[in-house]
């Protein structure tokens, strides 16, 4: 869960998200930590490296995203190439 990768319960987190109370910087490292974009998340502007593939469902994706950001060019298009493969295999045996 998102508030636990964080350092804070659920209703921490709520309130955070009504407004009703501000992060405090250990949140906000700690969001950094797990690829927040904290410009984003302080003014509604995305950084110059965000975009919308930062925003992931779980754990499991933002894994998987952190890995492909630390791989070098040559093997990204090869994973990248994998991955589509593996999509569309996926979605052929769906449309059949």
């Amino acid at each position: 869960m998102f508030a636990e990768r964080c350092g804070v319960k659920k209703l921490t987190q709520y309130n955070y998200e009504k407004g009703e109370r501000h992060p405090d910087t250990a949140y906000l490292i700690a969001a950094k930590a797990i690829g927040v974009d904290l410009l984003f998340l302080v003014t509604g502007e995305r950084s110059d490296e965000a975009s919308a593939l930062d925003v992931v469902r779980d754990e499991e994706e933002a894994t998987l995203l952190t890995t492909f950001r630390h791989i070098p060019g040559e093997t990204r298009e090869v994973a990248q190439r994998t991955l589509a493969a593996m999509a569309e295999k996926k979605a052929a045996r769906h449309r059949a």
